[in-house]
């Protein structure tokens, strides 16, 4: 018992608002357009402190009091503590998933459920993600598991660790924290301009926020720091309460997280902890209030439940926006399910007298379990009845590859037809995945006799050999500036005549707010202007990128002929996902479902400034296609035709897509080759 923490209501109260601004957070982000608690992912970063203050506590009385450490008894607490409620929370992700997912995005629930329940998700989805910010991060329903593989790689080396020191270099486990957490801030600082996905979600990068509350421990329990109260004191905990609500609504995406500028919250956080004893302090009676301290109590469950309810509640394509009494009924069932979570499972579980068997048990089983499902393939249910036929003839399409005959480049470029003589004219395909997924059914369609398909387009790489696009934080190339010198290298050696067919997601490309475009391929952005003036730079650039869009196309156009393809229409998640929710849901006749179309006027508004300099381009060698000819009628675009999508995700057509835009494609040529 000399061992037990003495409780303090105020750190659950601290708890309670780190959960709450995460919540708040991924509430906005998923089901909101307002960005009022933009930066309420520091929520987590308060947990770091408060978990390494409380782990780290325990560790240094056991080691205090008895000059080691039970491991055994340490890590069955955390079994305890961690893994009862994770593991309803993954098998309810898992059943859910089942049934309302499509079988590529339920696959990959599974790899993420592993990651989650082993404790490397923060790794798996570093890998697996552009960013943690990332539109596509709204639809996986495990990824703020993240932070608690962090916590828990922590706890697994930690005690080690820790006790190596205090054996045989006792005197320097102070001196041993800090080194850590300087080495550490320094990490994070330097990653987040150079690595920023990797700095977000890894333990190095991450450790110094832990360490800060290890530091509290240690002055505590080693030095019997009292931290002694005063009305100084009870201001700066106040302001550092403020300071904390502060950077939750102005840092964002952008901002340089975890860094040097993560000091402010960190900071904050460990003054609370360090001075809040004092019950007369205003921040004391503001986190001891009861209700603050009882969502202390639930943070965990909280925490776990609410991600992948409302990333189910948004898969479920429900036309809830502006409506405040389904706002407020999904609050309120995350806070009731977290409550029962808490005092059913998570509560009980922890209780010393519960014996550990009873633990082992269920989390052995599901570890086999998913262990086993890692195994089993699931491409049965590609062809599985509960998907309409039409969506299971399209579920794969996106993974097939490109058909090359012969690739040229070590960037994947290739000619598609296997014929070859003087008298074809080469077909080319420059852009980036929208022509990816239409090529191959463009080199069946065509005469091989009469036409060579060369395919020089990139997932994610449009042709811009008279600039670059480089990172908003650091600079750093979108891409590597080889692949167009390979691109140009082709079109300038090959002189012959040809027909270059132009297409992409434009809107990637030309505005796109996590790069800046620019033509100065020797002059490197400094961080000063990308931190303060990255928004005049951006202005600046989409100006740049669409003017030397247009000198290059007239270069083309100087001795090729050139198919210029309109902006294709974009759904606004992905289309074979939300096309199987209305599908499940269509008889359901209390439920409200959003339509499968978008409005033609968005599209336009969405494009504006692409469809403006499109439709002023003018030469004798250029053609256009708008696609919204074919996918749209006067008033809105759609995405299926005749039950058959026509969309595959939000932009990429599926095959039947392909042969509606190659038609035209194709019509064109012909037209053009009587000429």
């Amino acid at each position: 018992m000399q061992n037990k923490i003495k409780y303090r209501p105020d750190i659950d109260g601290l708890r309670g608002i780190a959960v709450l601004l995460v919540v708040f957070y991924h509430f906005e982000k998923i089901f909101l357009n307002t960005k009022f608690f933009q930066g309420g992912f520091v929520g987590v970063d308060i947990f770091f402190v408060i978990s390494g203050y409380l782990i780290t506590s325990i560790l240094f009385k056991e080691l205090k009091s008895s000059k080691k450490i039970l491991f055994k008894d340490f890590y069955i607490r955390r079994v305890k503590r961690i893994l009862p409620v994770l593991s309803i929370v993954i098998l309810f992700t898992i059943i859910w998933g089942y049934f309302i997912f499509i079988p590529e995005k339920f696959v990959f629930t599974i790899k993420s459920a592993t990651s989650s329940w082993f404790f490397f998700s923060n790794i798996f989805f570093w890998k697996q993600l552009s960013t943690y910010h990332a539109e596509e991060s709204t639809n996986i329903p495990l990824l703020h598991t993240w932070s608690l593989s962090v916590e828990e790689q922590f706890y697994i080396l930690f005690p080690i660790f820790i006790f190596i020191v205090f054996k045989y270099y006792r005197n320097k486990i102070l001196i041993s924290i800090i080194s850590i957490i300087f080495l550490s801030l320094f990490l994070s600082t330097y990653a987040s301009f150079n690595h920023p996905s990797a700095n977000f979600y890894v333990l190095p990068s991450r450790v110094w926020e832990i360490l800060f509350g290890s530091l509290i421990a240690y002055l505590e329990i080693f030095k019997n720091e009292k931290f002694s109260s005063s009305r100084f004191k009870n201001f700066l905990t106040f302001f550092c309460l403020i300071l904390i609500f502060l950077f939750a609504n102005l840092a964002n995406e952008n901002t340089f997280h975890p860094s040097l500028i993560t000091l402010a919250p960190v900071l904050s956080s460990f003054i609370i902890i360090c001075y809040c004893k004092e019950k007369n302090f205003i921040t004391s009676k503001i986190l001891t209030s009861k209700y603050l301290v009882y969502l202390g109590l639930i943070s965990y469950s909280l925490y776990l439940w609410h991600y992948p309810i409302f990333v189910l509640i948004k898969n479920l394509n429900l036309h809830i926006e502006n409506n405040y009494f389904a706002n407020a009924l999904i609050f309120s069932s995350i806070f009731l399910i977290s409550s029962l979570s808490y005092h059913l499972v998570e509560k009980p579980c922890r209780k010393k007298t519960l014996n550990f068997k009873h633990v082992l048990s269920p989390v052995l089983i599901l570890t086999v379990a998913i262990i086993l499902f890692n195994f089993k393939n699931f491409s049965y249910l590609n062809s599985s009845s509960k998907y309409k036929v039409e969506l299971r003839n399209t579920f794969g399409q996106l993974s097939k590859k490109i058909n090359c005959s012969e690739v040229f480049s070590e960037y994947g470029f290739c000619y598609l037809s296997k014929e070859k003589s003087k008298n074809q004219i080469d077909v080319v395909m420059l852009g980036d995945s929208v022509l990816n997924r239409i090529v191959n059914d463009l080199n069946d369609n065509l005469p091989a006799n009469k036409y060579r398909v060369v395919n020089l387009s990139r997932g994610g790489s449009f042709y811009t050999p008279l600039g670059k696009y480089i990172n908003l934080k650091n600079g750093k190339n979108r891409i590597n500036e080889n692949q167009d010198k390979h691109r140009t290298k082709y079109l300038e050696e090959n002189s012959k005549d040809k027909i270059i067919i132009i297409g992409a997601k434009y809107r990637q490309h030309f505005i796109d707010y996590n790069f800046i475009y620019t033509n100065d391929f020797e002059k490197k952005k400094s961080l000063i202007e990308l931190m303060f003036f990255k928004e005049s730079l951006f202005q600046i650039g989409i100006k740049k990128a669409l003017s030397d869009f247009e000198k290059t196309l007239y270069k083309l156009l100087k001795n090729n002929t050139v198919i210029l393809l309109y902006p294709f229409p974009e759904y606004k998640t992905h289309y074979l996902q939300s096309a199987h929710i209305n599908d499940l849901l269509k008889n359901k006749s209390n439920l409200q479902l959003k339509p499968l179309t978008i409005n033609k006027i968005e599209h336009n508004k969405n494009n504006l400034s692409i469809i403006k300099l499109f439709n002023n381009l003018e030469h004798k060698n250029l053609y256009k296609i708008d696609p919204q000819n074919i996918f749209c009628d006067l008033n809105n675009c759609f995405f299926e035709k005749d039950d058959k999508p026509l969309y595959y995700d939000q932009i990429h057509l599926t095959e039947f897509g392909a042969k509606k835009i190659n038609q035209k494609i194709i019509s064109l040529i012909e037209e053009i080759e009587k000429k």
